[in-house]
């Protein structure tokens, strides 16, 4: 049986320059506990709120100013899911949510006792014991319908529906372990944690192509209806709407920030997908195509441009979503980043077109309409 890891609440504000060896306590506390870890290595930074907007809907603002290098999120995700790439040589991530580090390939892995799928990796023996109770309500779909979605379908619906099991997974052990003492959060008051900030997260079911939607509703009806295969399912209704929430709200995880203007040189690419993730805070960020960008009538199209990286955004080595400040924010600001590498779609259609695609939204940031002019 193992012990529970202490909470760690964190709610003064830390630099860049803290943040490598509070990653470094925090994951060590972390690793190999079945806690929830919603309450695990957990900080947002005191000035940061949440406000909604008709159009975007709920998104980061700051309350007072805040210094440039300061980290304003450290985000342990609700669920996280390997992705295997056969050319990334880091490793694979560790299927204990209270760890989630990469297993290097030279390591010694720790798989499954059922050996349900390859992807199910533990980085020692306390982290897969750890696990237990929550891998023990995945492990029979895995074994049975991983080949097939892999196969019938993509590797793109398969890491999607296995993200779905694992919320769901998450959900039903919250529900198991409540009414359940912890350290009071002063942080809930301005963000959910838990179920709660997935049941908040939005599904776009109005926005997504129609094809995509009933794509969505049939994998829900054909891999997640077997409540004998998988005891706790919702119903078919809410399941496709899971799946909205993750194709709208999911991180994929690379091991470097995606590029922003201005472009480093020699440019440097964020490196392979290794992992897809769901955050409760995280995900309420919106997106700009020059996240530097103040809300204010009077900068000029070139400070549009070329102003700095507002955040930059990454997982630390424990699989958390890192925001940090690259230069001063003022009151009332909006915390916006990217979501994708500018360096790969760097006009306005190219970038247009991705937030179409991929988002469901024409981007209207203060980058794009200066550039429509």
């Amino acid at each position: 049986m193992s012990t529970q890891a202490p909470i760690n609440i964190m709610i003064s504000p830390i630099t860049t320059v803290q943040v490598d060896q509070l990653m470094s306590e925090k994951g060590n506390s972390s690793t190999c506990s079945d806690s929830n870890p919603k309450d695990a290595n957990f900080y947002v930074h005191p000035h940061l709120v949440q406000s909604y907007d008709p159009e975007k809907g709920r998104r980061l603002q700051v309350s007072a100013p805040i210094p440039a290098g300061t980290v304003l999120v450290i985000d342990p995700p609700y669920a996280i899911v390997p992705v295997r790439q056969p050319t990334y040589k880091d490793g694979i991530i560790c299927s204990n949510m209270m760890c989630c580090q990469l297993v290097a390939p030279d390591a010694e892995k720790f798989q499954c006792l059922r050996r349900c799928i390859e992807d199910v990796i533990y980085c020692s023996e306390s982290c897969r014991v750890a696990n237990q109770s929550r891998h023990e309500s995945e492990c029979p779909w895995l074994k049975q319908e991983a080949v097939t979605v892999r196969t019938e379908e993509d590797e793109a619906d398969f890491y999607v529906l296995w993200l779905v099991l694992r919320l769901i997974a998450a959900h039903n052990l919250e529900i198991r372990g409540l009414p359940k003492p912890r350290q009071e959060n002063p942080i809930e008051e301005r963000f959910k944690r838990g179920w709660d900030s997935i049941a908040a997260c939005r599904d776009n079911i109005q926005l997504w192509p129609q094809a995509k939607l009933q794509h969505w509703k049939a994998l829900a009806e054909r891999y997640l209806s077997d409540q004998s295969l998988v005891p706790g399912l919702p119903s078919l209704e809410e399941t496709a709407k899971l799946i909205c929430q993750v194709e709208t709200n999911f991180f994929h995880l690379h091991p470097r920030a995606a590029a922003t203007d201005p472009f480093p040189h020699p440019p440097v690419e964020r490196g392979e997908l290794y992992g897809m993730a769901i955050y409760p805070v995280a995900t309420i960020g919106n997106h700009s195509c020059n996240p530097n960008v103040r809300r204010s009538p009077q900068l000029t199209y070139r400070e549009v441009v070329n102003g700095a990286t507002q955040i930059t955004h990454k997982p630390d080595s424990h699989g958390r979503m890192v925001f940090t400040t690259v230069r001063e924010l003022v009151a009332g600001e909006e915390c916006c980043y990217t979501y994708f590498d500018l360096s790969e779609h760097v006009d306005l259609k190219a970038r247009r077109a991705e937030t179409v695609r991929d988002y469901c939204f024409s981007c209207t940031c203060e980058r794009c309409t200066l550039e429509e002019i």
